[in-house]
Parts: C-alpha cells; structure tokens; sequence
C-alpha cells in the first residue's frame, strides 16, 4: 500500500484524494504513491504464483489465504473480467471464502465471497 500503510482512510482520503478513488473505483488507473503495488503489478505478481501451486499439486485440493484485494484479483482473473471491471465486481468481505474448482485446466467459480459461516 506505499505510503498509505499505517494510515488512517480519511487521512489517505484528503492527502491523496485522486489515487484513492482510483483504488476502489478505477483499479486500472491505479497508481501506488510511495512505494507498493498496481493492480497490473500485483496481477503479473499473484497469478503465477497461483499457476505453480496448481501445477505442483495437480487434483489436489488447495487452500490459499490472502489479502482481500488480492483474492478480488484472483477471482477477477478466474472469472475472465479485466482490471478495469473489478469495480463492478462484489465486494469481499474478511474471512469470506472462494472457490474455484480446476476441471482440465478450466476454472469454474464455484462460490465467491461467501459469508455463510458469519454467526447472526
């Protein structure tokens, strides 16, 4: 998150007014102030990685734990969207669960942000 980590949102809303928006509603024109990562950037990062532990454990079952955005990405890239759509894309809320089932090298999506486990 660059300078942002640490910080509180509405500091990061009026110091960086532009970039913040861009975050949650233009992901695709996101720019890191500082240092941290672009959308693209964590994209060319994530997807890789998630391809090698597919490769290395083929029909096997896999449970990977990540950061919100990043699982949002994920999920963006198993459901064929662009960087740009994931706007429009439902939130993914703390402990929610994805999953995505591998069947000859297609993904199929078979839940996404699921709170079913909340208690009431």
């Amino acid at each position: 998150m660059g300078l942002w980590e640490g910080q509180q949102i509405d500091q990061i809303q009026q110091q960086f007014p532009i970039p913040y928006d861009h975050f949650f509603n233009e992901p695709h024109l996101y720019r890191p102030t500082g240092h941290g990562e672009s959308y693209s950037e964590l994209l060319e990062r994530t997807i890789p990685a998630i391809d090698h532990i597919l490769a290395e454990h083929k029909g096997q079952q896999v449970l990977i734990v990540t950061h919100r955005i990043t699982l949002k990405v994920i999920m963006s890239y198993f459901l064929g969207k662009q960087l740009h759509e994931i706007r429009g894309m439902p939130d993914i809320h703390p402990t929610a669960l994805c999953k995505i089932i591998m069947d000859n090298d297609v993904a199929k999506v078979e839940l996404y942000g699921d709170t079913s486990h909340y208690r009431e």
